[in-house]
């Protein structure tokens, strides 16, 4: 049996914080900590439905399934750009067409959840209930019965996305990047640090996959496929076919830290441990 996933698994590993609006994140968070010891009654989970407006009584299943779209002004706009700098697919666009289009995909989203929503039985998600009822429907909630009794919690080993909904080709193919992506970035910053990014920016990197698992605390499977995702990105090159290397043979890792500086705006660094 699979080992059991935390929260984190779930929404990002397995990519279903793809396939539901903000609530349904805050839901899946909340049912976890109600569920923790043992599973809870619709009632006993109600109290905990803090999602939704800053009123009390604009909160809770009834609360609107979807944060609304930010509408930017001139002035807001600038201030962005002024502190993050300009997007290169907003440069030079107004306020109104950036609403516009942030809007048309908010819809777009809206429209593909309803149709995985009624794929697995259940209505539009307008409410917080209807992300709970899709939720369950997904098996990403589980029901329990306890006699007359129905009992929730958060399932440690729900199917994937694509178990659950009819996903295009497209999708299918971007679950699965994006699953990649989530499993071996992260190892992959860690090796990344090897080149020592900050300080001497070494251009090669001379080892193995035995021994780039012992520097990285992480094993060598692990180490291949995050060396396969840097190598993707396209600022890393290896001299050997690192996809079916004897974990045991040295070669060399390169880095162009020309295209490194174009292609990463923000990398994370994080100390080993």
């Amino acid at each position: 049996m699979p080992d059991p996933m935390d929260l984190g698994d779930i929404l990002y590993g397995q990519g279903w914080g793809r396939w539901m609006p903000a609530s349904g994140v805050v839901l899946l968070g909340q049912v976890a900590a109600a569920s923790a010891i043992f599973p809870v009654t619709f009632g006993e989970l109600a109290p905990r439905v803090v999602y939704g407006g800053r009123d009390a009584e604009d909160r809770g299943w009834a609360a609107d399934a979807w944060e609304p779209v930010e509408v930017h002004t001139e002035q807001s706009l600038a201030r962005f750009r002024e502190k993050f700098g300009e997007d290169e697919e907003d440069r030079g666009k107004d306020a109104a067409t950036i609403n516009a289009e942030e809007a048309a995909h908010r819809e777009q989203i809206r429209a593909r959840l309803d149709e995985a929503a009624a794929q697995v039985g259940v209505g539009p998600l307008v409410t917080v209930k209807d992300v709970f009822d899709f939720l369950n429907a997904c098996q990403v909630i589980l029901q329990h019965t306890d006699g007359d009794v129905a009992r929730y919690s958060l399932n440690p080993v729900p199917p994937l996305p694509g178990e659950v909904f009819d996903l295009t080709a497209e999708e299918q193919t971007e679950e699965d990047e994006l699953r990649w992506s989530e499993l071996y970035e992260e190892p992959s910053y860690r090796v990344i640090e090897l080149f020592e990014p900050q300080g001497a920016r070494h251009k090669v990197l001379t080892s193995s996959l035995e021994k780039l698992s012992k520097k990285i605390q992480r094993d060598p499977e692990t180490v291949r496929q995050a060396i396969l995702w840097l190598i993707k990105q396209g600022d890393f090159s290896v001299n050997l076919d690192v996809t079916r290397l004897d974990t045991y043979k040295v070669f060399q890792l390169r880095v162009d830290w020309e295209q490194f500086a174009k292609d990463r705006i923000m990398v994370r660094f994080s100390s080993p441990g």
